[in-house]
Formats: structure tokens, sequence, C-alpha cells
């Protein structure tokens, strides 16, 4: 008998000791069975952790909490069918943001296993908007949108080889790029976009942040084109293209978020490095970046409901790319280049569908690295309010569009520590009662804490100046929540009208 054996012999007598064990009185409170099938779930015993939450529910069958952690357990049993229609109950019950995440997981990989890949990345998106630390369905993600994309392009005539792979893994690359190269014969073409992100400064940077994003995104980036290098050298036509904005040395781009900025600048000083060394083998080394805000998860969440009113398709960055990638690579390497200024070397002169909402297509958001998006910036600041009394008669609008379901959907409480010809301290709570505004520090301890000039504090409220524009520049300030803080522009868009 091997040692495998003997301790799965061991796992299987605690289990069935601890099974004899659970004599459950009749008069047990349904928070006490919930709380003993989830230690029942975590030492692997699910069949009773799911007897234990059935009992519960037979009490409360209203406990969201008792149907989330039942759909964790028809997961692990392998039928996500009955996952999805437990985590659909607890949806249905309206669930706080923390249990309401938990549930619209669960709801994403019922439907992943159940086949349904596009319902599960919306779902699975949805609940990165409300918690994203609960996110821990990635793989799953990932392999869904894989399948995806195999299904569309291979129903267009193309072939794919979908590979999950962690960039920062140098036998995951190795093996992915070999894979490659043995179904398709070699490689032509390089495309560096996988990345982290993290816009927070210096002190709420944590080292493991710090470190994701440094190898991910430029050592990632080092690794991937190093694997494949030798196989380019055989290409007729090769291509490294890195998703990395110009290099800029304006503190501007660093103060605010410098871990990620050198992270960032990390993949464009790769272009600059490799396209000299690599330009005798006559491979093109690129950096393409976007003029304007790209409507993708990442920027869905930072900016939520208004995101797309201000983004453009990522179909431009597709467009752009292929128009390089049709170039002979002797003709350009070590360039950074601009999205629409590719396009209109390509004779393109009108980018209105490239916009998500058409009509909306010259008031778009220009991209953070850009120095366009800090001119805007400055010329937002000029026209704003030069009088003083705004902000009393700011609060006062807020106060009157206050309601139980603006602090339902909000959650949070905000700090702003005004700058400044108006400088004070206020507050917004939009987490209690019907929500409240006030002089001074909150009662609660913030969720958020904003700190900016009052001329740019009305100007982002009146809708001149873009919360994460004016964050990304340098004119706002952010500790604490980041997505609670983004949940802000709801509110901004709402007043917009009333100021």
């Amino acid at each position: 008998m091997g040692t495998t054996d003997i301790k799965q012999s061991l796992k299987m007598k605690q289990r069935q000791d601890r099974s004899k064990s659970l004599q459950i009185p009749e008069e047990t409170e349904p928070g006490a069975l919930l709380t003993l099938g989830l230690r029942e779930m975590r030492f692997g015993d699910v069949n009773v952790a799911v007897n234990c939450i059935n009992k519960a529910l037979e009490l409360n069958p209203n406990d969201k909490n008792a149907l989330i952690a039942r759909s964790k357990c028809y997961l692990l049993l392998g039928n996500p069918q009955k996952a999805l229609d437990d985590a659909e109950a607890a949806l249905r019950l309206n669930p706080k943001n923390s249990s309401k995440s938990k549930a619209v997981y669960c709801k994403a990989e019922a439907l992943y296993h159940l086949g349904d890949f596009e319902m599960s990345l919306v779902y699975y998106y949805r609940g990165m908007r409300i918690r994203p630390e609960f996110g821990e369905f990635r793989l799953g993600v990932q392999k869904a949108k894989n399948a995806i994309q195999n299904v569309l392009l291979e129903a267009a005539g193309g072939k794919a080889l979908p590979c999950i792979v962690d960039v920062r893994d140098e036998k995951q690359v190795i093996d992915a790029v070999e894979n490659a190269v043995a179904k398709f014969g070699g490689i032509d073409v390089v495309v560096n976009n996988a990345s982290a992100i993290s816009l927070t400064g210096t002190l709420a940077t944590e080292m493991k942040r710090y470190d994701l994003m440094n190898n991910i995104n430029a050592r990632g980036t080092f690794l991937v084109s190093r694997v494949c290098i030798p196989y380019l050298k055989k290409s007729t036509n090769p291509h490294i293209i890195n998703i990395s904005p110009p290099l800029n040395m304006k503190p501007i781009w660093f103060q605010n978020h410098v871990a990620y900025t050198m992270a960032k600048y990390g993949m464009s000083m790769c272009v600059l490095g490799m396209a000299e060394e690599f330009k005798p083998d006559g491979i093109a080394v690129n950096a393409v970046w976007p003029k304007t805000a790209i409507y993708t998860a990442a920027m869905d969440m930072l900016l939520s409901s208004d995101s797309s009113n201000v983004s453009r398709k990522p179909e431009i960055m597709a467009d752009a790319v292929y128009a390089l990638l049709c170039k002979d690579s002797k003709s350009i390497t070590g360039q950074f280049l601009i999205d629409e200024e590719i396009l209109k070397n390509e004779g393109i002169t009108d980018f209105t569908d490239y916009a998500c909402n058409p009509a909306n297509k010259d008031n778009l958001m220009l991209d953070f690295f850009l120095d366009g998006a800090h001119t805007n910036v400055h010329s937002a600041d000029k026209t704003n309010n030069e009088e003083t009394g705004q902000l009393v008669h700011l609060f006062n609008v807020i106060n009157a569009n206050l309601s139980s379901e603006l602090v339902d959907k909000t959650g949070a409480i905000y700090q702003f520590n005004v700058k400044g010809k108006e400088s004070g301290v206020w507050f917004l709570d939009l987490k209690n009662g019907k929500g409240a505004t006030g002089k001074g520090e909150p009662s609660q301890p913030a969720d958020a804490t904003l700190t900016m000039d009052s001329e740019n504090f009305f100007a982002m409220f009146s809708g001149k100046l873009k919360p994460v524009s004016a964050f990304m520049t340098g004119k706002l300030n952010i500790s604490g929540n980041m997505q609670k803080a983004m949940k802000l522009e709801k509110l901004m868009t709402s007043l917009k009208s009333k100021l």
C-alpha cells in the first residue's frame, strides 16, 4: 500500500468519523447550520455540507448566503445546473454588494460549465465591477474567451490554437510557442498585449502589486519576445508589436501611479532596444497605443456606465495593428505609433464608426499617456468657475438629489479634502438611510477620500472634467477604495443639468 493510498484512507476515515459525530439538534439555528456546512465544505466533505445547508434553507428559504454556499457546493459536485439555479435564486433576493458579487461569480462559473461561454463572461465582468477581489474564476474566464474566439475564427475560415498561458512562467511561454510552431510551421507576428494595472501611489502600492505589474508588463513582454525571436528570424516579414505608450519623461505621467508607469514603460523600452538590436535581422519592433479610451472590461470597471459613451471600439486598434503588419518589416521599426495616425496614413478620414456612441464622437476621452489629454484637462480648468461660493451651492444640489435608491446602488461614504479658493472638508454619505452631505469629516470612516482644488472639484461635478482624466493627470488624488470612488461618476452625470 503506497503513501498516497494511506493518506486517502486516513482522509476517508476522518470524514466518516466527522459524519458520525454530526449529531445536529432539532432546534439548531439556520446560521449555525450554515456555518457547519461551510466548515464541512472546507474539509472537503461536500455532500455533508449540502445536507447541512439544505436544513438551513428549510428553516430560512430566503437566506442568500446559504443559497450561494450551496451553489458553490453544487459546482464542486459537478452539477452546474443546480449551481445556476441557486445563484439565480440568491440574485432574485437583491443581496448587498458582497453577497451579490459572490452570487454573480457562481452564476458565471455555472454558465461556463454548461457551455454558455459568452454569458459566462458577461456575468464574470459584472462581478468584477462589484467586488473584483472575489473574482477567482479567472482560468475559466480565459478558457471561455479562447473558446469563443476559436469558434468565431474557424467559422470565418481561419485556424486557431488557444493556449492558456501565464506570461510570467517561462515554461508555459516556451510550450505555447513550440505548440504554435508545430501547428503553423513558424511565427511571423508577436503582439505583446498582456498587462496588469493598479493606478495607485507609492505608499498605496503593495510590493506584490508592484511585482505583478512588472512581471506581466515588462518581464512578460521581454520573455515572450525573447522566446519568439529565433523563429521570427526565419520569417520573411517578422513583426513584434507592443501595446504600450510613447516614452514621455514628464513627471505628470509618474506622480500618481509611478509603479504602473514604470511597468508600462518597460514594454516601451523593449521597443527602443530590440528594434535596434534586431534591425540587422529584419525584425520590426514597434509600439501601438490608442489616441482615445478603448471600451474594454478595464475601462468599464474604471468609468462604470459612462465608459462606452467616451470610448472607441477595440476594432480601431485591430485595424491599426493590421495596417502596420502589412508593411515591410525592414521599412518601419523602433516607432511609437498612435492608432488614429496609422489609419490616417492609410487614407481613412472618417472615424465615426469606431466610436461606441457615434453621436458623441467629438467628446471622446483622450488616452491618459498622451500630451493631448493633459492639455485638455488644463483647458477645462480655465473654463471653470472663478467665483467663490460654488461648493456650497454644489452640495445643496447634491443633497436635494439624494435617495434611498442612490444609497443602495453606491454603498459608500466619501470625504472631500478641497484645496484652493474654497478650501475645506466635506463629506457625502451614500451608505446609510437616504444619504447625507455636510461640512467636516463623516461620522463613520470614509471608503474613499478625494483631494483636489476647488475649481477642479466643481468642474468634475459639472461634467467639464472626467474623474479618471483628473486622477491620471494629477488633478485628483484618491486614497481608499478606487472602485467606490469611481462610482461617483453616475452621480456627477445626473447633476450636469442641475448645476
